[in-house]
């Protein structure tokens, strides 16, 4: 994978905003030495994004030698923003079939709610 982004980093074409709604990000699972891949959109460089498992993911140490411009090209953010907690929401939705949500998501999607509040407020 690192050999993927090494291309698109030295390579003119193909434009790098392709990969923007594929699955092509390797973020660490839970289960060891497990890696899953999620669309750019869904990763941040610098943020700490626990809270949002599974809908969001830090950048992984084994990335962070990658240029910031490289990554951004693709859709990755460095910090959190508002169309992240839009995906946190939305996925939190779907997931929940409109259905009661458990305690954890309901927990984090009060969180998402508050730091979309404090994002759009600044």
């Amino acid at each position: 994978m690192l050999a993927v982004f090494e291309f698109f980093q030295d390579t003119k074409e193909p434009p790098l905003s392709t990969l923007a709604p594929l699955a092509c990000i390797p973020v660490d699972s839970p289960m060891p030495q497990c890696v899953v891949l999620v669309r750019p959109s869904q990763v941040v460089i610098t943020d700490d994004v626990r809270v949002y498992y599974p809908f969001l993911h830090q950048l992984p140490d084994k990335l962070h030698h990658l240029r910031s411009d490289t990554l951004n090209k693709t859709g990755v953010s460095k910090n959190v923003c508002p169309e992240h907690m839009k995906i946190v929401l939305e996925m939190a939705y779907k997931q929940s079939k409109c259905l009661n949500l458990d305690f954890n998501t309901r927990n984090m999607v009060h969180t998402a709610l508050r730091t979309l509040y404090t994002l759009l407020k600044k």
